[in-house]
């Protein structure tokens, strides 16, 4: 399974590219203007990885964001900078050890259910966003670092920082989005596990299909982190609506390959609260 939260990033930017300001007329805001916000939801997926029994992961993330608008990187104000942090709770049913928000087995973990804090994620993401009637695409650059927080005797993690960096882009047709990213991921090294660093990349699109609701599919694919088992394939079609200011995100996961779950569901729910 690749990482709930590498998985989720395309949805969420697919989803928030009708929001941007990319019809924004440059301005001159405080320092401090943008928006704060607090989203959690759950992320349940279940898989064999290669092993037996299957191994189910329930991923319940807590996460906090703040997003300056117009962040005076480039000479054009239609620049933001969103920070992210994520605290999740997971429970791990099956003999699979969680990495990097995934799942692989190594030889002799026992089976068994185990639950506990996840390991910490924190990502901050550079957004250059076209002006009004521009062809040019929306730009994401972003990193990630995950702190080991969760509990590696459990199989919760590895014990082991690990990072990665990435870069996206999207344009909107319309009602039509179509967006993709690329980036490697820099995994540690655990002793009970010889993992590699890799790439990884998403494609897909997004259609609005009203005002405050649309739908879309993304296709996932990561290298993967144990040598000899299958690179993780996904296929997540979700759909999103807008009520007042929260916003709901239901979603699912197919599996292609060994080195993805089966099948899975998620929900992401998030409100926004803007800051002048």
């Amino acid at each position: 399974m690749r990482g709930v939260w590498r998985r989720c990033a395309p949805v969420l930017l697919a989803m928030s590219l009708g929001a941007q300001r990319a019809d924004a007329e440059p301005a001159e805001p405080r320092w401090f203007a943008g928006t704060l916000r607090v989203s959690t939801g759950f992320d349940w997926s279940t898989g064999s990885y290669g092993a037996t029994p299957d191994t189910a992961i329930l991923y319940v993330p807590s996460t906090i964001s703040y997003r300056w608008e117009r962040f005076p990187i480039t000479a054009t104000p239609l620049d933001e900078l969103e920070l992210r942090v994520t605290v999740p709770y997971l429970r791990v049913d099956g003999p699979g050890v969680v990495i990097d928000g995934g799942s692989v087995v190594p030889p002799g973990f026992d089976a068994g259910v185990r639950e506990g804090i996840g390991d910490v994620v924190v990502r901050a993401t550079w957004r250059l966003l076209p002006g009004g009637g521009s062809r040019l695409p929306l730009v994401e650059l972003g990193g990630r670092l995950k702190i080991p927080s969760a509990d590696r005797d459990l199989g919760l993690g590895t014990g082991e920082l690990d990072t990665a960096v990435e870069v996206g882009l999207a344009h909107r047709f319309g009602v039509l989005s179509v967006f993709g990213n690329a980036g490697y991921r820099f995994l540690g090294d655990p002793p009970e596990v010889d993992l590699r660093n890799g790439p990884f990349a998403s494609v897909g699109a997004s259609l609005r299909l009203a005002e405050r609701w649309g739908a879309g599919v993304v296709y996932d694919w990561r290298t993967a982190a144990v040598p000899g088992t299958e690179d993780a394939q996904e296929l997540v079609p979700f759909a999103w609506a807008d009520v007042g200011r929260l916003r709901v995100g239901p979603y699912g996961v197919f599996g292609f390959s060994d080195g993805s779950p089966d099948y899975g569901a998620g929900l992401q729910l998030s409100l926004e609260v803007p800051v002048r």
